[in-house]
């Protein structure tokens, strides 16, 4: 499936589980993988209604390395 399907699928699914009173308000969240390897995703964003989304706006992250996997992270002991 191209990340345009899966954009418009994902997005009916967020109005599907609104419709059936899944949604918690904002207060929650769905990811689906892009890449094989699930460093690339798809997930809604902060603060938008599951009734609202639409395929235009879900946001699409790649992996970020986080600060305690650096040497120097001042905070990691």
């Amino acid at each position: 499936m191209d990340e345009h399907q899966l954009r418009t699928d994902f997005a009916a699914a967020f109005r599907c589980f609104a419709h059936l009173g899944m949604h918690e308000a904002v207060a929650n969240h769905f990811s689906a993988a892009v890449s094989p390897n699930g460093r690339r995703f798809l997930m809604n964003r902060k603060w938008q209604h599951f009734s609202r989304i639409r395929d235009f706006s879900i946001a699409h992250f790649e992996e970020v390395k986080c600060m305690l996997d650096k040497e120097d992270a001042s905070y990691a002991q």
